[in-house]
């Protein structure tokens, strides 16, 4: 066996057994509506956070002016 074709098999192995892992850890311990959720689901929150959110999102306004009738309308 060519060395190149052994590193693709091994990669391939470790990704398996990474997943299997996961999937293991995830049927054990699962996903919660906990207070404090455990660190998994705190990374895959901001990460999914960080994908839905847009570029630019941070800098936009508001373009109506907030009035008390406004906020009762949107109540």
């Amino acid at each position: 066996m060519n060395a190149k074709r052994t590193a693709v098999l091994v990669v391939i192995l470790a990704a398996l057994v990474g997943v299997i892992s996961f999937v293991i850890w995830v049927r054990n311990h699962g996903f919660s509506a906990r207070e404090n959720p455990s660190w998994i689901e705190t990374v895959l929150a901001r990460n999914a956070r960080k994908i839905a959110t847009p570029a630019g999102a941070k800098e936009l306004k508001n373009p109506q002016q907030v009035t008390e009738a406004s906020a009762a309308e949107a109540r």
